[in-house]
């Protein structure tokens, strides 16, 4: 993954271990800051970028995208870039949020497998 998708997965964990038993969503708001060592916008093509690499590593590996957790402040759900590489097949709204809802679901189950940030590139 590039650096910033690294740097992106490693505040997505940090933010997962803190957090998934009350409140496992983020905005790209809310994220942005926790990115370490990058200046990025909510709106930054850049971001979504890296979002989108993190989906196709955790598929690469068997997990949950973790990249399920961030999502647009103002419509509570992930961006219309994350549907195409997450959750192809999903042509409707309903179905849309059906895949999210269960690919966040699957993603706190599964938080203690999560490869710690530093093991994800292997």
């Amino acid at each position: 993954m590039s650096p910033l998708a690294d740097a992106t997965y490693t505040a997505l964990v940090r933010h997962l271990q803190r957090n998934r038993g009350t409140h496992p969503v983020l905005s790209y708001g809310e994220l942005c800051p926790k990115i370490g060592g990058f200046t990025v916008s909510p709106r930054s093509g850049k971001l979504h970028a890296a979002l989108g690499e993190i989906v196709a590593e955790c598929r690469r590996k068997g997990l949950g995208a973790i990249a399920a957790l961030a999502i647009n402040g103002t419509t509570r759900i992930p961006g219309h870039g994350y549907f195409p590489v997450a959750h192809p097949n999903a042509q409707t709204d309903v179905e849309r949020r059906r895949e999210w809802s269960q690919e966040v679901a699957q993603v706190v189950a599964d938080a203690a497998r999560v490869p710690h940030p530093t093991s994800m590139n292997d």
